[in-house]
């Protein structure tokens, strides 16, 4: 079986990082609401304090071999 290769040239490879800081700003904002939302009925139950860590690490990858991003959120 052949196997599949991608090439990127410097345009290519710029336009991939742009796309991604796209992507990854937007997932970002996504995850931020959501954990806003879990966080007040949480807090509104009584099983939250303001002080706790309310921080998201997004690390956005995209893979060689599909240029499918993946993202490890911790």
């Amino acid at each position: 079986m052949g196997e599949n290769t991608m090439t990127f040239d410097r345009s290519t490879m710029w336009d991939a990082i742009t796309a991604l800081a796209t992507v990854s700003h937007s997932y970002a904002s996504n995850n931020q609401r959501m954990l806003s939302k879990v966080f007040k009925n949480l807090n509104s139950l009584g099983l939250a304090s303001p002080q706790m860590p309310q921080t998201v690490s997004i690390h956005p990858t995209i893979e060689a071999t599909t240029g499918k991003v993946i993202s490890k959120i911790t």
